[in-house]
């Protein structure tokens, strides 16, 4: 059995949890063609499917393979004859079609190609976007004649249709089959239990604030789309009401955007004392909170734990009888206890206006249109470094100019509809921007 792996990194844009119930576009296939079998391996669940045709070539599988956004899977698919090559189809952003930018994979194999072995498998490894919608999506996959499914889409070539653009629709000469993908979020997950809850949560100082109340989720989880914003080196009040009178209430910040909590300084300091009844069911507590200079701009993760006050005591070696002590790293399963997620945007230090005015800084068009942003700046022959994020935080692009020479150009043509982030980097200093397509 020949193997044959390809290596794709692909980029999108963060946009919605998108309804579970909707349906994608129907495809039907004919002849004798068969997806015969798809195995994924990497996620932390895998497909391992093997199996015959549906009805008009077509079948939905329930099997799903689980998968963090930013991570990285292999996606084999055997073709049930030698004569057929397989193209798949992600929905990434979760808008119910396979149609943008980055959604239909590279083919499998090479066109108008004859293995010789009907059970040929063939593989590649897929790079989940970082900014992919998180939920369940689907995955779609054909495997149809190799000289019909030819690299022309323009429709020229006499042997077939070419490589479809969009699954949807009536084919001949194909098997289509559709599988389940569901994108976790890369930070690690945790749940609590009992009647403990982070009732509310008010930031003030922020350019953008957060004013949450509100009760669990679901295993006493909730993850609030509510956001401050704050420069880095600045400092804003956090401010956090619990559920009850023996509540204790911790703070985690992902300042350096690695998607954990566990970093020296991510962790804050308690709000209240420990084994201490305020005899208040609505107490609040609050703290300033200084974000680094040197925290990661974009947006980053904030984490909050209200839970029992004797068992999250200071004591975090276990030893006390009480309880765990303070969690060390604020990811898995916790009694006594509810969770809440929040988003912090961090900006560039203050100042970034004055310097964008002096280096006579635009981006444009914004929002994009094409496939190009131009940069421009009164910089010459100067070293800058360009970086463009997704509104997670996750690296979409970097490009290096040694000789910035008052305007240059990037490729954007792989980029999703969202918003983004350009982060500039000059030898005087550093901004960003606001970047929408």
């Amino acid at each position: 059995m020949k193997k044959i792996t390809f290596k794709v990194l692909m980029f999108a844009v963060l946009t919605f949890n998108f309804n579970a119930n909707a349906q994608h576009c129907v495809a039907t296939g004919a002849g004798g063609y068969n997806v015969a079998a798809v195995v994924t391996t990497g996620g932390t669940t895998n497909i391992d499917y093997a199996g015959a045709n549906g009805t008009d070539n077509y079948l939905s599988s329930a099997e799903t393979v689980t998968v963090s956004a930013g991570e990285t899977i292999n996606i084999a698919i055997t073709n049930e004859n030698g004569w057929s090559r397989s193209i798949a189809y992600i929905d990434f952003n979760g808008d119910d079609d396979f149609d943008d930018a980055g959604e239909r994979l590279p083919a499998f194999s090479a066109e108008k190609f004859y293995s010789g072995d009907p059970g040929e498998t063939y593989n590649m490894d897929v790079t989940i976007p970082g900014v992919a919608s998180l939920g369940s999506t689907k995955l779609r996959v054909l495997s149809g004649d190799a000289w019909a499914y030819n690299d022309d889409t323009s429709g020229v070539d006499p042997d077939g249709p070419g490589i479809p653009l969009s699954p949807c629709g009536v084919f001949g000469s194909a098997s289509w089959k559709d599988f389940n993908i569901v994108i976790t979020d890369p930070s690690c997950t945790v749940t609590g239990a009992g009647g403990y809850n982070v009732a509310a949560v008010v930031t003030t100082g922020g350019s953008t604030n957060i004013d949450y109340a509100g009760v669990n989720g679901t295993d006493n989880y909730l993850s609030s789309t509510e956001t401050v914003t704050i420069s880095a080196g600045a400092t804003f009040n956090l401010a956090i009401t619990n559920g009850n009178g023996w509540s204790r209430s911790i703070a985690y910040i992902d300042f350096n955007g690695d998607d954990d909590f566990d970093d020296a300084g991510e962790r804050l300091p308690a709000f209240s004392a420990e084994k201490f009844y305020s005899g208040d069911p609505g107490e609040t507590y609050d703290m300033d909170v200084a974000v680094p200079s040197g925290a990661i701009v974009g947006p980053a993760k904030m984490r909050i734990l209200s839970g029992d006050a004797w068992a999250y005591n200071d004591d975090t070696s276990g030893a006390d009888p009480d309880g765990p002590g303070i969690p060390l790293s604020p990811c898995g399963v916790f009694g006594s206890a509810s969770w809440k997620d929040f988003n912090v945007q961090i900006e560039a230090s203050l100042g970034v206006d004055d310097l964008s005015q002096n280096l006579q800084f635009s981006a444009y068009p914004n929002p994009l249109r094409g496939n190009s942003l131009n940069l421009r700046m009164n910089v010459q022959n100067e070293n800058v470094n360009v970086k463009l994020y997704s509104i997670t935080g996750k690296l979409i692009k970097q490009v290096n100019y040694k000789s910035f020479n008052k305007s240059e150009s990037i490729d954007v043509s792989a980029l999703f509809r969202g918003v983004y982030l350009l982060n500039v980097n000059t030898e005087s200093g550093s901004l960003t921007k606001k970047i929408v397509k």
